[in-house]
This record gives C-alpha cells, structure tokens and sequence, in this order.
C-alpha cells in the first residue's frame, strides 16, 4: 500500500504500525490542530466563504433529515463527538435540539460558533464517554465525525460510544473512504501513485467494506449508509488531477460545494437516495454509516 507500515486489524480495517501516543494526538489537537499554526490539516480555514458555510448547513440538514427517517422524530438531544469548529451542532441547536459537543480544542468552537461553548465539554474522548456513562446519560443522536481514524484504538471508541445509546438511538459515524474499488481503479490507470499514508493525521485506514463489518462485529445494526460527494472523480482527468497540482486542488474543493449545494437544494431526499448508491458503489471520499443497537 505505501512505505509506511500498516497492520491489519481482524475486522479488517488497517492502522499504522507505529502509531503516535494518546498523549501526543491530544496535544496535536488541542495545541496546535485549529490554531493559526496549523501544519497539520488543509481542512480548516481562519474563514469560509458563504457557499462553503451552506455546505456545512447542508451536512447537518442531511444527517437531520435522515434522523426523522429513522425516528419520525424531528426534535431530540445530540452528542456531538469531536465536534471541531460546531458547525454540525450549530445546525441542530437552531432547530430546537439540546446539544453537548466535545472535543480536544475549543478553539475551533470559539472561532466560528461562540454561542456554543456553553455545551462544550474540552478533554480526551474516551474520558468524556467514560464521565457521561458513570452519569447514566443517554442521547438520541450520536455523531462521531471524521474521528475513528485519528484514535489510537477505534474499536474501543466505538463500545464505549454504546455506553451512551438507548434502543432508540441513532449513531451517525464517518471517516475516509481509503482503498476503496474506486481508489485501487484510480491507481491501477496511472492517476495516483501508492503514497497514501499520512503518519501525522491518519492512524486508522477504514473504507465502505471494513467500517461495515466492523460495525457489525461490535453489535451494530446498519439502518442506512452513505457516501458524500465523489470528489476523487476529478483524479481521473489530467487537467483537474490535484493529487499532482495541488493549486488545483481549491478548484476541485470549490466545485463539490457548489454541485453538492445545488443537489441537496433540488430535493434533499433525492440527494439521499444518490449518496445511498454512491456508497453501494464505493464511489465517495468519506464512508458514512448511521446505525442502532
């Protein structure tokens, strides 16, 4: 797969061998993550432009349509696990939900949605899922964003995120789409090379096939999956490759928010039942699974 070296866990997903202590990823991401010292990450910005803040709306709007799907609810509490800058809380805050949002930094929430830090809770993950259990605290909407892939030890984030579910609940759980039939498609033509480790940020490889089963080995029950937009589409054209220019690379990013806008504009149950298809095909960056108990 790359130089550095990878471990296959039994449920199938890979992690770097050599992984960065739970010390270390705290102080990455508290000290340094969302800072104006960033060296780490490309995916946060000391601003947004107007469609990229829709965007982001629209995110939340999604997994909240997808909720009332599930529930036939529209109203409920949500814990919001490694929120990041809060945008996804933001969203259902304004809608009448009680949120709790936690994360290692509070930087991001400080930034963009300072009206939330009444919510937050700043400290390790697995301590806070551990404080809420010993409480008894149960919510109905859990989301766990772009985070199993940055944890030392997923699966037993995973569990204890069980600890916090009722019968009823609904978990919303994503992370990158990594080796996936599209990505090996894109390698197998030239478009990539097999450089696709990145020992700073990502320590758990997972994609559509291994998340699944190890959802399913935990004791989850997958009530709908999905893709977001297949922004690796523009790999397979010379003039729009950004895994060789990286200039390009805002371009591409600019695009998806914009086409992603307008979809989910056009009819946001249609845009659902694309991203279910997508994921059926393994044709998105991020694999994302909403699941039960």
């Amino acid at each position: 797969m790359a130089d550095e070296k990878l471990v296959k866990h039994e449920y199938g997903f890979y992690s770097l061998e050599v992984a960065p202590s739970v010390e270390d990823i705290e102080k990455i991401y508290r000290d340094e993550y969302y800072q104006e010292s960033n060296k780490h990450t490309k995916a946060y910005s000391k601003s947004y432009t107007s469609d990229e803040l829709i965007y982001f709306k629209n995110r939340a709007l999604v997994a909240s349509r997808i909720y009332s799907m599930f529930s036939k609810k529209t109203e409920g509490s949500v814990l919001d696990l490694g929120c990041g800058e809060g945008f996804f809380s933001k969203y259902f805050h304004d809608n009448g939900w009680n949120v709790s949002l936690c994360d290692f930094s509070k930087d991001g929430i400080n930034r963009f949605n300072e009206d939330l830090i009444k919510f937050f809770t700043q400290g390790n993950i697995y301590d806070i899922l551990d404080e809420l259990n010993k409480k008894d605290l149960k919510y109905d909407y859990i989301n766990l964003d772009q985070i199993i892939f940055i944890v030392n030890d997923p699966v037993l984030l995973l569990q204890k995120v069980k600890s916090v579910m009722h019968k009823d609940s609904l978990f919303r759980v994503t992370t990158g789409n990594n080796f996936s039939k599209f990505t090996n498609f894109l390698k197998d033509n030239n478009f990539i090379d097999d450089k696709y480790v990145i020992s700073t940020d990502v320590i758990n490889y997972f994609n559509f096939d291994n998340l699944e089963n190890t959802l399913k080995e935990l004791g989850f029950k997958i009530f709908l999956k999905q893709a977001d937009f297949p922004i690796e589409m523009y790999l397979a054209n010379d003039h729009s490759n950004y895994y060789k220019n990286n200039d390009i690379g805002k371009g591409s990013h600019n695009a998806r928010v914009l086409i992603d806008n307008h979809l989910v504009k056009q009819n946001v149950d249609e845009y659902i039942k694309l991203m279910e298809c997508s994921a059926n095909l393994d044709y998105g960056r991020l694999a994302m699974f909403y699941v039960t108990l």
